[in-house]
């Protein structure tokens, strides 16, 4: 049940969330982000452990706000159970700062930001998370 907009792609497998990020966003583009990334945890990562692997190096700065709206997202119990979080951000300085920003007040699980998917997928891959079995 992969979920695709112009502005991000999620797809799920059975452990692990892939999401891909595009594009500067407003407001309105993290609401429907937010609305769709709850209902997939929901119905998929509901009372099992899980992780994320972020491909963000297509995606540009965000508006104040809209930054904002994802620091309070990824801050909350809405995320459920998940443990850990890939983010990768290619080597953009602009994109690495902005993902410290938003990940910053993340203390439930373990962040770690990546320059190489490869190196990113490899480090989940060792705490036991993979994209086998796409849901």
């Amino acid at each position: 049940m992969m979920i695709k907009t112009d502005f991000y792609t999620l797809t799920p497998y059975q452990n692990l969330l892939h999401i891909k990020t595009y594009f500067s966003w407003d407001e309105r583009v993290v609401t429907e982000y937010v609305h769709d990334l709850s209902g997939l945890v929901q119905h998929h990562y509901q009372g099992k452990f899980w992780a994320v692997i972020h491909d963000a190096t297509n995606y540009t700065l965000s508006t104040p706000r809209a930054e904002q709206m994802l620091v309070d997202f990824v801050t909350s119990k809405n995320t459920g159970s998940i443990t850990h979080h890939a983010l990768v951000t290619g080597p953009a300085a602009l994109n690495k700062w902005q993902a410290d920003n938003v990940m910053k007040g993340v203390t439930a699980y373990a962040c770690k930001n990546f320059e190489r998917f490869d190196d990113a997928l490899q480090w989940l891959n060792s705490a036991g998370y993979d994209m086998v079995d796409p849901c």
